[in-house]
């Protein structure tokens, strides 16, 4: 009969090719895990519910070995792809518990999450899953906007302002790096330093110099579990044209890359990379390059010595 015929099909896109599993094993020490939604908000730019298929899609360019420290990162970290989240477009509050609850799996096992967006929305259930397990978290984002605004919701720019209200996290030793650009209303960057935030511009990360903001960093943090939230406008449109909020005088890629390979030294528990918008993205740049600074993350979790606090 028909049905007993075996159904010889692809597997689903995965990050580099990686396995797809419904299970996390016990021997993977990182996993993948997209979260295709995005709020809706946005006055011009939608489209980032579609950034996770994007960025699989332009890492199949990547190769599993890093020359520099001739590690093979699928190898070495038994690297998993579990698919996306079972968001509900347009349903804010039900894609936000989903986010969270798929999210608490995987914090609960042996590997390091590294969630794809989806827009700023999706990082504050991620913050509520991983918090959850590590008590005084720390977090390092990486943005050309602060998402500490003063406004009301769960929506993305208000995400690090509601952390601070649900005590997520510990923002006198949380960092948000790259600030840049004209934005809504007066008072943001003071509203963010009296939640508690270090804040650093892109003039003073560049005046200062990468190494020594980067070193700074390092040191504050120590051992403390942070968790990294990458969003894609920290780079120059130039390199990284298909984001959300696109804000001029970014970091080059050049100058992103050298940032990963310094934190890669911090006690990395969590990845957030958000904000890639396929529909504005030329080329799938920014995408690709999305791919690469989660590649560049991945060999700092495979070399790290470091034990992670299960």
């Amino acid at each position: 009969m028909a049905d007993d015929v075996p159904i010889d099909a692809a597997a689903p896109l995965t990050f580099m090719g990686a396995p797809f599993v419904t299970r996390v094993p016990p021997q993977s020490r990182a996993v993948i895990g997209g979260l295709p939604f995005d709020a809706g908000q946005h006055a011009s730019r939608l489209g980032s519910r579609l950034g996770p298929r994007s960025v699989r899609e332009q890492s199949i360019q990547l190769r599993a070995v890093d020359p520099d420290t001739d590690c093979d990162v699928l190898a070495a970290l038994g690297l998993v792809d579990v698919g996306d989240a079972r968001v509900q477009h347009g349903d804010l509050d039900a894609s936000q518990g989903a986010i969270a609850d798929f999210a608490g799996i995987l914090v609960n096992t042996n590997a390091v999450p590294v969630m794809i967006g989806g827009d700023g929305s999706v990082t504050l259930p991620l913050l509520r899953a991983v918090s959850r397990r590590y008590s005084e978290l720390a977090v390092v984002h990486l943005d050309a906007h602060t998402d500490a605004y003063p406004l009301t919701g769960n929506i993305g720019p208000a995400a690090f302002h509601r952390a601070v209200e649900a005590r997520l996290l510990d923002p006198t030793a949380s960092f948000h790096i790259g600030l840049r650009g004209p934005v809504s209303s007066k008072g943001l960057y003071a509203h963010a330093r009296q939640l508690g935030y270090q804040l650093i511009t892109i003039a003073e990360l560049l005046d200062r110099g990468i190494t020594a903001v980067l070193d700074e960093v390092t040191l504050r943090l120590a051992d403390r579990p942070v968790y990294i939230c990458w969003d894609m406008d920290f780079f120059d449109p130039s390199v990284a044209p298909g984001v959300i909020t696109p804000s001029w005088d970014g970091v080059t890629v050049r100058e992103g890359l050298q940032i990963v390979r310094r934190l890669r030294r911090l006690n990395i528990v969590a990845i957030d990379i958000n904000c890639v918008s396929p529909p504005h993205d030329a080329a799938g740049l920014a995408a690709f390059l999305c791919a690469h600074v989660i590649f560049e993350f991945l060999v700092g979790l495979a070399t790290s010595h470091r034990p992670l606090e299960r």
